[in-house]
């Protein structure tokens, strides 16, 4: 449920590096600063939304690594009133903290 919030914040369609380096801050933990770390915490919880076919990777993602095992998706909601109802659902005070968690982490990041 958690991820599915934290998505809902980062738009219709959102980049899973964006996912990583903000999951943790929003459920209160502390970004290690080592990607693949995160990468592994975060992804298991993606795929459960996946799965629940909520959350699906992108047709249009292009982005290509070397190692295929390494590509990192767009992911986007299969449907935008699923974003929408997430978003909904959500008490005021909670959209807003999320808002503010994420807007700093990325802030952090880009310094």
């Amino acid at each position: 449920r958690q991820i599915v919030q934290i998505c809902s914040i980062l738009g219709r369609e959102f980049d899973l590096n964006d996912l990583v380096l903000v999951h943790k801050p929003c459920i209160g933990m502390h970004y290690s600063g080592n990607h693949e770390e995160e990468l592994e915490f975060t992804k298991p919880k993606l795929d459960v939304a996946i799965k629940a076919r909520i959350i699906e990777i992108a047709e249009n993602d292009d982005s290509l690594a070397s190692d295929s095992s390494q590509k990192l998706h767009t992911y986007r909601f299969r449907l935008d009133v699923f974003r929408l109802s997430v978003i909904n659902s959500m008490l005021e005070s909670r959209r807003k903290d999320l808002h503010g968690i994420v807007a700093k982490a990325i802030k952090a990041y880009l310094k």
